[in-house]
């Protein structure tokens, strides 16, 4: 005999709280000394359906990239990952493109050009001002 629509709904809300009360699916493969676990309640929410390759295994692991200035082979550690997307709440599909040196050059560039614009834009305001009053 046909359920009615009210009886599938409630079916269907049933199934989804038990596996929202269900515990966080632990990764298939046991977790090696050079990979940390995801603890996906820390993680900036993002609308896919899917995710990155570390997000679906369960686990960060070492990453090799080359960085963008200086060009040299650099690792993105599996520790790094982990608090670069649970505590600074990083973009989950973000990935490392500077080493470290490089990265507090370009804050240092950043903040000299930030300062820069500053002064010029108050020199502005202060001529705009004597040219009006």
């Amino acid at each position: 005999m046909p359920k009615s629509g009210k009886q599938r709904r409630a079916e269907l809300v049933a199934r989804r709280k038990a596996r929202a009360a269900s515990p966080e699916p632990r990764p298939a493969a046991p977790i090696s000394d050079d990979e940390l676990p995801v603890d996906r309640a820390q993680l900036k929410p993002f609308n896919s359906y899917s995710g990155p390759e570390w997000f679906v295994r369960g686990t960060y692991r070492d990453v090799e990239f080359r960085c963008r200035d200086c060009r040299q082979e650099h690792t993105w550690t599996a520790r790094a990952q982990k608090w670069y997307f649970e505590e600074a709440k990083g973009v989950v599909w973000g990935q490392a493109s500077r080493c470290r040196d490089c990265s507090a050059k370009e804050q240092l560039r950043r903040a000299e050009a930030r300062r820069v614009w500053a002064e010029g834009l108050a020199k502005k305001r202060a001529r705009q001002q004597e040219e009006q009053g």
